[in-house]
């Protein structure tokens, strides 16, 4: 018994969904310097949300599952702790990450369907995309191409709905060339490959870059054009290599290492699957070990050393049984029948023969009985279709005997069935009128309702801009104005009290005259500079609110602690203006009824999102009265949160003091 051996197949590394291609791979020093980073936001922030994705961002500095896993088990309990439904699934689809790569598929596929029951109802969309296209993946696997694409498609309408990065649905168009690779059909797959690489380079996503190119390497290898096969694979190597993804980069060196040995470079095929060999062991991907261990066996093989060959292959069949990668498995067992047969262990080589035969039947047979499906469909279909050729005919028949035998009654039948089929005509023509005009005034109807929140969100940055103005108009007035007009007053006074000769009980009413006017310059100017601070437009949000805060600890009463982060570059004069009128108006509001003798004002900047925080251990109320609020200050706390498209979110209880936190993302209104 003789086998034939193949040296080179398809090997590709594709993950369950698209986050994991943003997985930044740092070196150890990095790790510990962003991760330090990281946890200082996670101390400096008391909202749940935040620092469970804080959590999952440093999980994601890891390669492999040990060392991500505890950072990720910590995210889960806070937010089952807290009851954050969103953060459940997001920590759900953060475990798959690692147990997709471990083909641990049946804990995979029940993440997936509690994520998803928990995500829908939230319309988180951006979770839902990353589930539905992991359950594509695992139907992939399972061959079930149909449901496979058609969750592809689900996960490509929800991200498209989301706000992700311009790769996201990219990453899932790459999972889909690569279904195709997988259905033997590579010019599809080379299409879709070379569209999504050409908008990954426009977008800059190198990541994605990578993972496209070995789609597109696969597709060439199929086609049997090994030359730009092997130049995609090393554009696959080189921008791995560059955003330092050691399981791409091993990937890659696995298969150029297979098209080597294609091309008979026996030494070169060797080197390359040596050094992915030493890459998957240091990430701890058993696959990729599995093919490397493969490749060399088939290489020593070749040399004629066969008993390093039987052992480098004993190792690759361990693998492929205890991960149940059965394609692969085949492949293996192949290799020993081929080895023990060439050293002259017949016996051992047909056992290793038969197992081969064993798995090649079964995968023929899955194949076959889903084939045979597929034409007993085709058979139902033609035998229904000739069923009803068949009465069609027999009722041809019987119209024309009974025309023959009565060709007035035939006309007129004729006639009425020609008047009732103009009737449904006429009938399907006017509800189509209708449908369209129907669907015209909708549309005006949404048109309409557009121009509306425009011109609302118009006038409201028109009142808001408005309001800013006169304020800063009037505290000009006010200070440069007045403010000197009663500085000069006061001055006059002075003068006049060394030159004038005043009775003593005048005296004292004069200079009390004067200390008067000085508390009445000093509260105007404090009006002033409520109204538009000067530090606010010379040195920003930050300095301002420091100036103002320090204004308020100077004034006794209560303690107010400020803490920035993330606040070194200016936000749009608009903005900090507005912010600035936030934090005013809740420290207003904790002065006047919280009774609080510590409160704390907290702003941090993560990339484009902001969020600001106000808490006092003041004497609390009931949130559910805020409805009832007629009041100007929430009235312009509100407003002001709504312009910036932000959430508002008061935690507070009688006795319990008060936390305020607002959320928005500085892209959402420009």
């Amino acid at each position: 018994m003789t086998f034939i051996r193949s040296t080179y197949m398809h090997r590709s590394c594709w993950y369950p969904f698209f986050l994991l291609l943003a997985l930044s791979h740092f070196g150890q020093g990095q790790v510990v310097a962003r991760r330090d980073s990281l946890l200082r936001i996670y101390e400096q922030s008391n909202t749940d949300s935040v620092r469970v994705q804080v959590l999952l961002d440093i999980s994601k500095l890891y390669a492999s599952f040990a060392d991500a896993r505890p950072w990720i088990d910590k995210a889960m309990l806070l937010s089952r702790t807290a009851n954050y439904q969103l953060g459940i699934a997001n920590c759900l689809t953060n475990y798959n990450r690692y147990l997709y790569t471990e083909g641990r598929y049946e804990e995979v596929k029940r993440n997936c369907e509690e994520g998803l029951r928990i995500a829908v109802p939230l319309k988180a969309h951006r979770t839902i995309g990353v589930l539905y296209n992991t359950l594509a993946n695992l139907y992939h696997e399972q061959g079930q191409e149909q449901q496979a694409l058609s969750m592809y498609l689900k996960a490509l309408d929800e991200i498209n709905q989301a706000e992700v990065p311009a790769f996201f649905p990219i990453a899932i168009e790459s999972n889909i060339a690569n279904l195709y690779n997988a259905l033997r059909q590579p010019q599809k797959a080379l299409d879709i490959g070379l569209r999504c690489l050409e908008r990954a380079e426009k977008a800059g996503a190198e990541g994605q870059m990578a993972y496209t190119s070995q789609q597109i390497a696969e597709a060439y290898h199929a086609l049997n054009d090994s030359d730009k096969s092997r130049y995609y694979w090393q554009k696959c190597l080189t921008i791995a290599r560059r955003v330092d993804n050691p399981v791409l980069v091993a990937t890659a060196l696995s298969n150029l290492g297979g098209l080597a040995a294609d091309a008979g470079s026996r030494g070169q095929a060797l080197a390359y699957y040596q050094r992915s060999l030493a890459l998957a062991r240091t990430t701890r991907n058993p696959q990729i070990e599995m093919w490397n261990l493969h490749g060399i066996a088939i290489e020593r093989f070749e040399q004629r050393q066969w008993q390093a060959a039987y052992d480098l292959g004993q190792k690759a069949r361990q693998i492929a049984e205890a991960q149940k990668y059965t394609d692969y498995l085949a492949e293996i067992y192949r290799l020993l029948a081929d080895i023990e047969i060439a050293r002259g262990n017949l016996q051992e080589g047909e056992k290793w023969g038969r197992q081969w035969k064993e798995i090649r039947n079964a995968l023929v047979n899955e194949t076959v009985l889903r084939a045979t499906q597929e034409l007993e469909t085709k058979y139902q279909t033609r035998q229904k279709n000739a069923r009803i050729l068949a009465l069609e005919q027999q009722r041809q028949i019987q119209e024309l005997s009974l025309r023959q035998k009565n060709g007035l009654i035939y006309g007129l039948t004729g006639l009425l069935g020609l008047l009732g089929v103009i009737g449904v005509l006429y009938y399907r023509n006017f509800r189509h009128r209708q449908q369209l005009a129907e669907q015209e005034n909708q549309l005006n109807i949404q048109l309409i309702r557009q121009l509306e929140q425009e011109k609302q969100l118009s006038a409201a940055e028109g009142l808001l801009r408005g309001q800013e103005e006169e304020r800063g108009r009037l505290a000009r007035d006010l200070h440069d104005g007045l403010g000197g007009m009663l500085s000069g007053i006061k001055s006059s006074l002075t003068a006049m009290s060394g030159n004038q000769i005043l009775p003593e009980s005048s005296v004292s009413a004069f200079n009390r005259v004067i200390d008067n006017l000085e508390t009445s310059i000093q509260e105007l100017r404090r009006v002033a500079r409520n109204m538009m601070p000067e530090a606010l437009v010379r040195f920003g949000l930050k300095d301002a609110l420091q100036d103002y805060i320090d204004y308020l600890n100077r004034s006794g009463g209560q303690s107010v602690d400020y803490q920035t982060f993330g606040l070194e570059e200016r936000l749009p004069q608009s903005t900090e203006i507005i912010v600035f009128r936030l934090v005013q108006e809740l420290l207003n509001n904790v002065q006047k009824h919280a009774h609080a003798d510590q409160a704390l004002v907290q702003l941090i900047r993560d990339g484009e999102r902001f969020h600001l925080t106000v808490e006092d251990n003041g004497q609390g109320f009931d949130p559910d009265r805020l409805a009832e609020q007629r009041g100007i200050g929430w009235l312009n706390i509100r407003s002001r949160v709504d312009y910036l498209n932000g959430t508002l979110d008061v935690v507070s209880a009688p006795g319990r003091g008060t936390s305020v936190n607002v959320e928005f993302m500085l892209t959402a209104y420009r």
